[in-house]
């Protein structure tokens, strides 16, 4: 299912609000730009060594499924269908196959949508390298 700008919108939204950086020894972001910079750099940080190992899409995808404390999604199978309800993916009355298809493709949704995320902002990609190899 192709999602409608509308549902492209809520799922953005619904992770950077996700993106929280208590208990880090850095200043808050202020923006969704500095949010997203911030938490791929400790995604970079914390498992630069994945990344090279099974490229940055796969990497973030196991990453989110360890429940990283920088990102607060939710990860049960109850939550993860009530979400795709609440934002019209899946509909109140689907069946256990459509169900199903969400619960085995979540985590890789929601890193494909992260890293969207981070190519919407054009130069992230480089400033995050530059940042991380003048660390």
């Amino acid at each position: 299912m192709r999602l409608t700008t509308k549902q492209n919108q809520q799922y953005n939204t619904y992770l950077l609000d996700s993106i929280n950086f208590e208990g880090f020894d850095f200043a808050a972001p202020t923006n969704n730009k500095e949010k997203i910079i911030q938490f791929f750099e400790v995604f970079n940080l914390e498992v630069g060594y994945n990344i090279k190992r099974l490229g940055e899409y796969k990497a973030l995808s196991e990453y989110l499924q360890g429940l990283p404390s920088c990102i607060n999604i939710v990860f049960n199978n109850y939550d993860i269908l009530e979400l795709a309800k609440e934002y019209g993916s899946i509909s109140n009355n689907a069946t256990d196959q459509q169900k199903q298809k969400i619960l085995d493709n979540y985590w890789d949704f929601m890193a494909n949508k992260l890293i969207k995320l981070k190519n919407k902002y054009s130069d992230l990609a480089g400033f995050i390298e530059y940042r991380l190899s003048n660390a």
